[in-house]
């Protein structure tokens, strides 16, 4: 070989990398497949990395301390009226109305309704989503309605509030977890409202909502069986 020509070096051909470009909500290349894998968008709102890689988000860390704040709440008013059961001669305790039982099984179906909810949106089945919501909305309204029957059933037998402890602690812990049942059900009411128009970007408000919901539906059984059983 002549010392003048130099020997070829070797190529190297290399394929091209396929660049990926972010997802609806930023945050670098992502993909979009249902199943929750990578749902594109960094941010709280949108499909953004899993939960388990990034940790809760602020709106549920905020409403796990509402949901604590809520439970120390009753416990105070069972531990009250519990003190006050003690004089046996003004705790007389009333039949409960039997609407309550219609209520309590309207909560649980609101919850199953929820779940379905929490599938179709993984899913990514909009209109499915959006009616699921709507029934969980119905279902919270029949929920508010029962409790309104079951206190009117109560006045029209002459039991008040101001009656005895074991009356007045019917009045306070429906009232008190009825309010909290209309902030879930405003809740619900914005999710439907953009279940249409925004859908993509409802993942953390949704998990944040059916979280709360769920402590509803687990909060009025444990009340309801302690206004039944509480003798």
């Amino acid at each position: 070989m002549s010392a003048g020509l130099a020997e070829p070096e070797s190529l190297v051909v290399e394929t091209p990398r396929e660049v990926k470009t972010g997802g609806p909500g930023g945050g670098g290349p992502h993909d979009f497949e249902p199943g929750g894998r990578d749902w594109g968008g960094g941010d709280g709102d949108g499909f953004g990395p899993r939960k388990d890689e990034r940790g809760p988000s602020a709106g549920m860390l905020g409403m796990f301390a509402t949901m604590v704040s809520i439970t120390a709440l009753f416990a105070t008013v069972i531990i009250a009226y519990a003190v006050r059961s003690q004089t046996r001669a003004y705790w007389q305790p009333v039949a409960l109305p039997w609407c309550l039982w219609v209520s309590t099984a309207l909560i649980l179906a609101s919850s199953v309704s929820l779940a379905m909810t929490r599938k179709a949106f993984r899913q990514l089945r909009t209109d499915s989503y959006g009616r699921w919501l709507f029934v969980t909305f119905l279902l919270g309204l029949g929920f508010m309605v029962s409790q309104a029957a079951a206190l009117r059933q109560l006045v029209n037998e002459g039991v008040f509030l101001s009656q005895n402890p074991h009356s007045s602690l019917f009045y306070v812990v429906t009232a008190v977890h009825g309010v909290h049942v209309i902030g879930g059900m405003l809740a619900l009411f914005y999710l439907i409202c953009r279940s249409h128009a925004d859908f993509r970007t409802q993942q953390n408000a949704l998990g944040i909502t059916t979280v709360y919901w769920h402590f509803l539906d687990f909060l009025w059984v444990s009340l309801f069986m302690i206004l039944l059983l509480w003798k």
